[in-house]
């Protein structure tokens, strides 16, 4: 499979893009203070979703992350450095190195990430407060909640075959799932609003639970007061 050179997001849609993707906070840089993306959404919604890298190679820009699977077959969560794949039947399953994937996102937590208390809240209250509590909300940052969620609501789609059909004809297929009284951790980032079409920009967090057979992309969820680990990133790096 031939590989698309490495671009470290000079987007240039352009300047905006530019000097968003290569933010830097004070002290010194190093690698896993950048959240590493393989595709684009922009990819996803025009229907590229071949594989462009393997599992195997995604893990080693990271331990934590989202994304799906080639033909968009599936939700994926990184965690602990292994990879899951939640099926469209809403089985999860722990995915070999050599799955291809056309689109993940992931990282490492530093030991520097700081905790901020949430209150009882729904999805909506949960982003509110979120990024309420930012330092910079024009930063690109991570989240890793774990508790024990009075309900979740997590969505999963089919696998496609090419010629692939754009996002939003396949996410009319998509399976829901109403997971109750569930123990387990969401993993999300936020993107800032001039990501434009490289990722979603604001939140997004995908579910797995301690037992890992549950799990999915998040629509809605309850929780109780927790602690969120918050891990404010130096940028994103993009292979296309």
């Amino acid at each position: 499979m031939e590989r698309r050179p490495f671009v470290p997001v000079l987007i240039v849609v352009f300047m905006i893009v530019v000097a968003a993707i290569v933010i830097s906070s004070p002290g010194t840089e190093e690698s896993n203070d950048r959240i590493y993306q393989i595709g684009t959404l922009e990819g996803l919604l025009n229907g590229d979703l071949g594989g462009k890298i393997t599992v195997g190679e995604l893990l080693e820009h990271g331990s934590y992350g989202l994304g799906t699977f080639s033909g968009l077959d599936g939700e994926m969560i990184v965690i602990d450095g292994d990879c899951y794949r939640v099926a469209a039947d809403g089985s999860v399953s722990r995915m070999p190195p050599g799955t291809p994937t056309p689109f993940a996102s992931v990282t490492d937590l530093n030991d520097d990430e700081g905790v901020v208390r949430i209150t009882a809240a729904n999805y909506t209250g949960l982003k509110e407060q979120l990024l309420s509590a930012l330092e910079n909300d024009q930063a690109f940052c991570m989240f890793v909640i774990h508790s024990t969620y009075s309900n979740v609501t997590v969505r999963s789609v089919p696998g496609q075959q090419a010629p692939y059909p754009p996002l939003a004809d396949i996410i009319e297929q998509q399976s829901v799932y109403h997971l109750e009284d569930v123990t387990g951790t969401l993993i999300g980032f936020y993107a800032p609003p001039y990501i434009g079409t490289v990722d979603q920009a604001g939140f997004h967090f995908h579910f797995i639970s301690d037992d890992r057979t549950l799990g999915g992309h998040v629509l809605d969820m309850e929780l109780s007061d927790v602690d969120v680990m918050v891990d404010q990133k130096m940028g994103l790096d993009l292979d296309l």
